[in-house]
């Protein structure tokens, strides 16, 4: 089965066809979408164990990902990066990669400061402040919140970052926007 994404509803795609290369290690699949419309399809690297790792986005216009880095200490909050949300983005799809046995939680803040993401270092509960945005819940590995669209005026600056909750090391939050 697969689905596909188009505002704030999932749609189930119905299985055209599709081939893989060995030595390139890629796959072409073709969708029929139920309604017309442009579509955003989440990409995910499927295990035997029914488990999953999200490895990106695909549509049709995607500019390049903001990635930080950063490091943070057990109980303490990162650094905050900013990015801009340009003007007509219809998602934004934030996703916090963490060091192996830490538990960090990752956030968004708007440009009036509505949050939604998981604890930080003054306020420990999960927010969903931010109007149209989900959160993956902080036992999610990877850790992501969801904007779709993002209502706030956008072309100004946003702002992500991570509590470590448990343990200390260096993450990654990447942002793609469509």
């Amino acid at each position: 089965m697969y689905y596909c994404h188009r505002r704030s509803r999932w749609y189930f795609l119905f299985y055209v066809g599709g081939s893989f290369t060995w030595d390139n290690n890629y796959e072409v699949v073709e969708f029929t979408a139920p309604v017309t419309g442009n579509y955003k399809a989440q990409i995910n690297d499927y295990r035997f164990d029914d488990s999953y790792e999200y490895l990106g986005l695909a549509g049709l216009r995607m500019p390049a990902p903001h990635i930080f880095t950063g490091s943070a200490s057990q109980g303490q909050d990162s650094t905050q990066h900013g990015f801009i949300v340009p003007e007509g983005t219809a998602d934004m799809f934030v996703s916090l990669i963490m060091p192996s046995g830490t538990d960090f939680d990752l956030s968004v803040w708007d440009n009036v400061n509505r949050r939604t993401g998981g604890w930080t270092s003054t306020d420990w509960n999960t927010r969903k402040d931010i109007p149209n945005s989900a959160y993956s819940e902080y036992w999610a590995d990877p850790e992501w919140v969801w904007v779709s669209p993002p209502t706030a005026d956008t072309s100004t600056v946003w702002k992500t970052g991570t509590y470590a909750y448990s343990g200390s090391g260096t993450y990654t939050i990447k942002v793609e926007m469509t």
